[in-house]
């Protein structure tokens, strides 16, 4: 349980880099599974549902993330072989 709460904390808080919500769905099962136990055994299962809940924001942020990252370097790649910026625009929102 504690170390989906800790690659929860930590996919969220490294969400503005690329393809870090690689840890987030590494933590989402592993938190899963830990609340899953600690219910079964009547433990409390307040880590595991903070750490499925910090998973799931995270792999949300970082998702976004990474679109916003590939397509900013989209943009800019067509912008620096295209010599009319509104081209580059096209190419990135059409």
């Amino acid at each position: 349980m504690v170390a989906g709460l800790v690659l929860g904390i930590v996919s969220l808080v490294f969400s503005w880099i690329p393809f870090v919500f690689v840890l987030a769905l590494i933590g989402l099962p592993i938190s899963i599974i830990g609340r899953k136990n600690a219910i079964t055994e009547g433990k409390p299962s307040g880590v595991g549902t903070a750490g499925l809940v910090l998973c799931i924001i995270g792999l949300i942020f970082g998702i976004l993330g990474t679109i916003c990252t590939v397509g900013a370097c989209i943009a800019a790649t067509t912008a620096l072989t295209s010599t009319d910026w509104w081209d580059a625009l096209d190419y990135l929102f059409y």
